[in-house]
């Protein structure tokens, strides 16, 4: 079995070429444009390069400071406003991934082009990895089990479109959503004020002075929303002007300070009548890398069977203060696939 950086010719060729799909994957990330090192990001990252598997990583989240000032000549000592935070950690595993070509390396092509299918195909598969992760944890998808089991979102964090009061999707009560109780306008800024005012209180994305929510809707959600009259002519109006930011690149549209974003790997009902947006402010999730990347090769099989594969430790989750969601709400509503119609 050949191991090693043989196919990369050294050691740093090799160390290049990992951090080359990681890079690349990212930038095909739809996710990419959330995450950041700051805590003015949806997504914040943090980097320990000297943690391994199964260690955690340690993140702050800070509450907003009380908006009145001390005024004219009044004392300010004494009268400081203690900055409040709290602690919430990451747990670091490995993901691996390798793809597998047989057949004499020579006679198919040369070990660049293994090196950039490799790049092409591992890029691919962590940008998806990536994308998925992050919104099965900002959701509470139960059923995702790593680094850790995705607990679900708090009752208080969950609401429903219409006058429903559960739906069969995680951590809600009884199911009685129906075709009336989709998501519209309405909806969206509910879930906005509701951020306002929860506790602790959602702190709002900052661009060029603007405040803005993010909002994360299924496609089913998205296709009744776009046959809302409301929703339309608020489009064709279009966003605040100055909204440059990258933030809005891939966009469905802008509402009441909230950008909202299609993402099939939101939660859907079994009966395939629900499904679940997701509304998050500042530091709503948080990523932690931990080791890597690190690529491997192998050649075994008397040299028949050539595998490289990308070895990344890293972690994800959604942030949780004192017990509750620190930046996310949930909006259950009815979602169905469109349905067919003959043009009048």
């Amino acid at each position: 079995m050949a191991t090693g950086f043989s196919i990369w010719g050294s050691e740093q060729k090799q160390k290049v070429w990992a951090k080359d799909v990681l890079v690349e994957g990212r930038l095909k990330s739809s996710i990419k444009q959330f995450i950041g090192t700051g805590t003015n990001v949806i997504i914040q990252e943090k980097s320990d390069l000297q943690k391994k598997k199964g260690d955690r990583i340690y993140f702050d989240l800070f509450l907003q400071m009380d908006t009145s000032p001390v005024t004219g000549n009044n004392e300010l000592s004494g009268n400081e406003e203690k900055i409040i935070s709290y602690t919430d950690d990451v747990l670091i595993d490995r993901t691996r991934k390798a793809f597998v070509k047989y057949g004499r390396l020579e006679d198919i092509y040369s070990e660049k082009d293994l090196l950039a299918i490799g790049k092409s195909l591992l890029s691919d598969w962590y940008a998806t990895l990536l994308d998925e992760y992050a919104i099965r944890w900002l959701e509470g998808d139960t059923s995702l089990t790593w680094p850790e089991s995705v607990p679900a979102l708090a009752s208080s964090r969950i609401y429903f479109g219409g006058d429903a009061t559960g739906s069969a999707l995680p951590g809600t009560g009884s199911d009685d959503i129906g075709a009336n109780d989709w998501l519209g306008t309405y909806e969206i800024s509910r879930l906005k004020y509701l951020a306002t005012q929860a506790d602790p209180k959602f702190r709002p994305l900052v661009y060029k002075g603007n405040e803005m929510y993010i909002m994360f809707i299924h496609p089913r959600q998205a296709f009744t929303l776009k046959q809302d009259s409301t929703w339309q002519q608020a489009q064709r109006e279009a966003m605040p002007r100055g909204m440059d930011n990258p933030m809005f690149t891939g966009a469905l549209g802008y509402w009441d300070q909230v950008v909202l974003f299609e993402d099939e790997h939101l939660l859907t009902g079994a009966s395939d009548t629900e499904a679940r947006a997701i509304l998050c402010g500042a530091q709503a999730g948080l990523i932690a890398n931990g080791g890597g990347p690190y690529a491997t090769y192998e050649k075994t099989d008397h040299e028949n069977r050539h595998s490289v594969g990308l070895d990344v430790i890293w972690g994800i989750k959604r942030a949780i203060f004192n017990s509750v969601d620190y930046a996310v709400l949930a909006i259950d509503t009815y979602a169905t696939a469109p349905a067919g119609q003959a043009h009048s």
